[in-house]
């Protein structure tokens, strides 16, 4: 995976250096690029916590055999997603994109791509709880507990598809500081769900945390879309109608000083 990543940043730099005329040398870091790298490298931790945490606490309770089973019936699950995964990669630069001057584009965005990925998500979620006996099958009889796994963890399909693009409409409207307060909230949820319940319900207790901090994720990230997207449109608003307003006065002024 190290070295997949690797190959692929660097492809990913050539391209950008040939198409752009960009040439990139070693220098010195600034201040603002640490800044910005930790905000990345903070993001990609805690979405490293949310996805695999339940996995090592499980065995760390007690439940080795079920750690197993339940990491392999989690990744056909997200085998599911990668179309998902994939839309959202190839409309990331989309939400960079923002009109100082427009009026709801990034609820609009969100709300326009939310509805092609949460119809997929749905219907995903369906095709993984109707295939998941097949699972068994294909690997072989020591993979007979997933079937019941597959189902449980399906549904986490829906809360991906439904709040990954208010999430990024947040990236959008610039507000790095409340996505990442959605991410640490989802992980602490998670995580503390996972340490109470995974003793007493054992892979169960895992989905319904993982369940809960997804939930965690989708409602504040439409909550906090909703709120800066208004912010953002009284601003312009005030600030158009502070401009008409001094556009009006400059017209009665030159009117009043006409012969």
């Amino acid at each position: 995976t190290l070295v997949t990543y690797v190959a692929v940043g660097f492809g990913n730099l050539s391209y950008a250096s040939r198409r752009c005329a960009l040439h990139f040398r070693l220098g010195r870091p600034r201040l603002d690029d640490v800044r910005r790298g930790a905000v990345y490298a903070a993001t990609l931790l805690s979405f490293a916590l949310e996805e695999d945490v339940d996995k090592p606490l499980l065995v760390r309770f007690g439940f080795a055999s079920a750690a197993g089973l339940y990491s392999a019936a989690y990744n056909v699950v997200t085998m599911g997603s990668m179309p998902i995964n994939a839309l959202t990669s190839a409309t990331h630069n989309r939400f960079l994109e923002h009109d100082p001057d427009a009026l709801g584009e990034h609820w609009r965005r969100a709300v326009r791509m939310t509805a092609l990925s949460g119809a997929y998500g749905a219907l995903a979620s369906v095709g993984v709880f109707v295939v998941a006996p097949i699972v068994p099958v294909m690997l072989g009889h020591n993979y007979n507990g997933t079937t019941d796994m597959i189902r449980w963890i399906a549904p986490l399909l829906i809360f991906r598809s439904v709040g990954i693009y208010a999430f990024n409409g947040l990236m959008g409207l610039g507000r790095r500081a409340w996505r990442m307060f959605v991410l640490a909230a989802t992980a602490v949820v998670n995580i503390s769900l996972n340490i109470a319940l995974i003793p007493s319900l054992s892979w169960k207790g895992a989905v319904i945390a993982t369940g809960a901090g997804e939930a965690c994720s989708l409602v504040l990230s439409w909550l906090g879309l909703r709120h800066y997207q208004a912010v953002h449109d009284r601003e312009v608003i005030a600030r158009f109608g502070a401009a008409e307003a001094g556009t009006e006065a400059g017209t009665e002024a030159g009117t009043g000083a006409a012969p």
